[in-house]
């Protein structure tokens, strides 16, 4: 009886540790809750391998100023697991210079970050700093589509026989904008306009990372009349980059085998379906954009959550 009360009181308390992660704002302003991840580390740090991080502050929900990272869900188990603390430190007014200083090895200002979050495989040649493997998350680029309106694919090649339109502010890596260009796709403004161009026929595919478009479609009403491919186009592994006094420190070895556990990709993969959950309930009822007309949305057992 004894054993069963302490399990109970842990399992409350992990619920309540979690629940802490993330608060629900944004009504009276979007007409829907959002979620807003939060900063969880109270406890004594003195002896945490702590890694401050660099991080891109609209690029939710992997990075965003005002709405935190679906990732703190994340950070909060590896803390217990490791106890490696990852704090993510945002810029909005200096952010590509502080990369370039970064990336130097200069003294950053004000700041001591000691890694980058969120980052593609890239060259830097005249850097030090180098990339903690495996990397962290694989961001998966699909193609989206009007509901039964599948395109007939045959490989990456096929798509230089259609129209189609990637965002600007889709945060996709350079080896996936080099194709797209070669394609003749076209660079939109925002996941808004892509989804007006290719619900208005102008279109026949959106290039999007998986994750943003999705939680996108949600936010503009328009989940049940577009289609995202099952099997992603391109894959773009995100990485942390580490200054060498991270990567030579005997510390990261436990948050390299953390980032290869079976633990680690469950916690992971819960907190984005958690995250898509929140979307999905809270934007019931949005009233999709004018140029939908009239039209009905068409269901599609093949669509893929």
């Amino acid at each position: 009886m004894k054993a069963i009360l302490i399990a109970l009181i842990m399992s409350v308390c992990s619920q309540m540790a979690n629940a802490a992660v993330m608060q629900m704002y944004g009504k009276e302003i979007y007409g829907y809750n959002q979620p807003k991840y939060i900063d969880n580390f109270s406890e004594d740090n003195r002896y945490t391998f702590t890694l401050i991080a660099l991080a891109d502050h609209e690029n939710f929900p992997f990075s965003s100023n005002e709405q935190g990272s679906v990732f703190s869900k994340i950070f909060m188990d590896m803390k217990e697991a490791i106890n490696t603390k990852i704090l993510i430190k945002y810029d909005k007014k200096r952010y590509e210079e502080k990369i370039k200083e970064f990336e130097r090895g200069d003294v950053l200002k004000g700041e001591d970050a000691n890694v980058r979050f969120g980052v593609y495989y890239e060259q830097y040649p005249y850097s030090k700093n180098s990339y903690i493997y495996p990397a962290f998350f694989e961001n998966t680029i699909h193609l989206i589509m009007p509901a039964g309106n599948k395109l007939k694919l045959q490989g990456k090649s096929s798509l230089k026989n259609y129209k189609g339109v990637y965002a600007k502010t889709d945060k996709l890596p350079s080896h996936v904008l080099k194709d797209l260009s070669a394609l003749g796709a076209e660079e939109v403004e925002n996941l808004p306009a892509a989804f007006e161009k290719l619900l208005t026929g102008k279109v026949e595919y959106i290039a999007a990372s998986y994750y943003p478009s999705l939680i996108e479609s949600y936010k503009q009403g328009i989940r049940n009349y577009v289609l995202f491919s099952k099997a992603p186009v391109w894959k773009a592994p995100m990485f942390f980059r580490a200054l060498p006094e991270v990567t030579d420190d005997e510390r990261v070895k436990s948050l390299k085998t953390y980032l290869k556990s079976a633990r680690y990709k469950k916690v992971r993969d819960d907190a984005f379906k958690e995250l898509i959950k929140i979307y999905e309930e809270n934007t019931r009822g949005i009233v999709p954009p004018t140029y939908i007309g009239s039209s009905r949305a068409q269901d599609d057992e093949e669509m893929d959550e």
